[in-house]
This record gives structure tokens, sequence and C-alpha cells, in this order.
């Protein structure tokens, strides 16, 4: 009850943009992958999803001491530009309904650059073998060296081996007006030439 009075609120100031592409959309599990576009990105999506998914959340926002400081750094200062006391006892209030509300919406935790990412891995492949969606938010870099991260490519080699059938992935563009989906893979593990198709079609949808 109080998830759905949260997501109430939310929608008054987040109006819901127009999603195209996702009419006909498979039963069978998939790894759906968007822009970030800050926090703008993952919120929208949950409040207007027209599919089921769990999201991979980086591993700082689902416990409470490591998120409190991220939320600070990232969201307090970084995009609403608070600083000091009062920006310190918010991070305290947000970081709390932030860690409940990953529960709530059975997120993934993400452990970059650490052996722990087998975790992320493990779990993200028990998830698809059940029949449950992924969803990933790649954010943006100002690095005109950079290369979105694909980690996630490598669960289509884990999840052919284990069930013997191809996991697509959908590529979606998140803006302020519109949720359009870009273009869908199916079948291409191990596929170098596709697996850099995904990592510049990634790159362009989220310097656009």
């Amino acid at each position: 009850m109080l998830f759905h009075c949260i997501k109430t609120v939310l929608r008054f100031f987040y109006r819901k943009p127009e999603w195209t592409g996702f009419d006909n959309m498979p039963h069978s599990p998939a790894v759906f992958v968007a822009n970030h576009n800050l926090s703008y990105g993952p919120v929208i999506f949950f409040l207007y999803k027209p599919f089921p998914a769990y999201p991979w959340v980086i591993a700082p926002v689902t416990q409470f001491r490591e998120c409190r400081a991220y939320i600070r750094k990232d969201f307090i200062e970084k995009e609403l530009g608070i600083h000091g006391f009062f920006g310190i006892l918010l991070a305290f209030l947000i970081s709390f309904a932030c860690v409940w509300i990953m529960r709530k919406v059975h997120a993934v935790p993400v452990y970059s650059n650490s052996r722990k990412i087998c975790l992320t891995m493990q779990q993200s492949l028990k998830e698809l073998i059940e029949g449950n969606n992924l969803v990933i938010f790649v954010e943006r870099r100002d690095d005109q060296n950079y290369k979105p991260d694909s980690g996630f490519l490598e669960l289509m080699d884990s999840y052919y081996q284990a069930t013997g059938r191809c996991l697509p992935v959908y590529i979606f563009k998140i803006s302020h007006r519109t949720v359009k989906l870009v273009e869908s893979f199916h079948g291409i593990s191990g596929h170098v030439i596709i697996r850099e198709r995904v990592i510049s079609l990634l790159r362009e949808i989220n310097e656009g």
C-alpha cells in the first residue's frame, strides 16, 4: 500500500511519456537496456512501465550506510545542488526510502569492479531462469573513449548454457517526452560485431 502511495505522489512530478515500440513484447524473459538520464530514467520506467522487470542497481543503494553517502553525493549535491547540514539530513531520510524501495522492486545489486560481480551474475541468471525480465540503466560519462558497460551481454552466454534458449536484449531510449524501443537483438551470444553494435548504440542513446 505504501509503495503504491509513493508511486501516486511521484506521478504528480513525473508526467507519463509516450511509450512506442512495446506493443508486442515477448512473454519469455529478456534483458532491457536504457539510458540512465540521471535519476529520471529509472524513476519514469518504474512509474509507467508496461511490463514487469527487476532492475540492476549499484550495490551501495541496497545497503543503508553506503546508500546514504551515495545519495548525498550523486543526487542531493549533484542533481539538486543542496549542500551542508540540510543535504546530510535529506540524504539520511531518502536513503531509508531508497533501500526499502530497492527491496520492493527486487533490485539486483551490481558489484562493479569487484570479485563479487559473480554474485550479480548468479542472481541475474536465477531471475531469468525463473522467467523474470531484467532492466539495466547505462550511465553517461563525459569521456570520448568511454564505452558503456556491456557486461550484461555475458548473461546471454550463461542463459543459453543453462536453458538451451536464446536470451533477447532490447535497447530503448528514455527522454522527457517518449520512451522508445530502438533496437532488439536475439541469439547474438559471443558475436563480436553485434557486441560492438550494442556498445555503439548505447553510446548514441546516452549522447542523444
